[in-house]
């Protein structure tokens, strides 16, 4: 978490030190908007760690005012789609105290 530059990310792996989804949020009028999710997938891969090339990238970049913009990545080949009117109230968070992340880093959403 970096509030002094507005910004929060919350990354998980899979058991090969891999990322597997990141939660991008930035810090609007002292709370926290969920504005990007990416999952990555490997496929049937057991490459280690931050250099694993991905099979599949999926983005959702989210904006306050319900747009939603879905981009999938496969083998070199994007698509992009965008969305209008979305709820997006439910990707608002407080900002955490010190060492209570729990909402942040909660993986379903």
């Amino acid at each position: 978490m970096r509030l002094e530059t507005g910004y929060a990310s919350v990354v998980f792996m899979d058991e090969y030190g891999r990322d597997t989804l990141d939660y991008t949020f930035t810090l609007i009028s002292g709370a926290l908007f969920l504005e990007t999710v990416r999952s990555y997938s490997y496929g049937h891969s057991q490459e280690r760690g931050g250099y694993a090339d991905t099979d599949r990238t999926e983005t959702y970049e989210f904006t306050t005012n319900g747009v939603v913009q879905r981009t999938v990545e496969v083998d070199g080949q994007e698509s992009t789609e965008s969305r209008h009117d979305i709820d997006v109230s439910t990707n608002w968070e407080p900002v955490p105290d010190f060492g209570a992340y729990s909402s942040l880093i909660r993986r379903e959403r």
